[in-house]
């Protein structure tokens, strides 16, 4: 299978490359399969790539790598609607938003992750409760914020 996209021209995949999001993501509810492409300059990143629509890719990365003390709690919900029985097959991603200011300020949503149980393919934009995160955590901390202790 292939997609033409605007950022890497022709890609091809295969039906097994696919990840299904049933839901869509948040805003994007109509596009609903997806490929992971990793970002071959920082392997802390990955591009997910529409295959509906090839200009819609999302910038997104393992957000324990910046954030280790991220926690995500799975509710028996969407462990029951993503089919999870290993919780050592589940993936958890966050959606980078890089500002014109450039690469660093780039932040991450933490209070939306992407949860995708990758023995079946499935995922959802698992919306957290509470107010320990919100949408625009910044990966990379200012020289303010270190002279400042954070």
């Amino acid at each position: 299978m292939q997609i033409d996209t605007t950022r890497f021209g022709l890609i091809t995949y295969s039906p097994q490359d696919l990840i299904h999001f049933p839901a869509g993501l948040l805003g994007f509810q109509e596009l609903k399969d997806y490929v992971v492409i990793p970002l071959e300059a920082n392997p802390a990143f990955f591009w997910l790539q529409s295959v509906q629509d090839g200009q819609i890719a999302f910038l997104i990365t393992d957000p324990f790598l910046f954030f280790p003390d991220y926690q995500v709690e799975l509710s028996d919900s969407l462990k029951q609607e993503l089919a999870i029985t290993r919780r050592e097959l589940v993936v958890v991603y966050s959606i980078v938003t890089i500002p014109a200011t450039g690469v660093k300020d780039m932040t991450t949503n933490l209070v939306g992750p992407l949860v995708i149980n990758m023995e079946n393919r499935r995922g959802v934009q698992y919306v957290l409760g509470g107010n320990q995160y919100h949408t625009k955590h910044r990966l990379f901390k200012t020289q303010a914020t270190v002279e400042a202790g954070g």
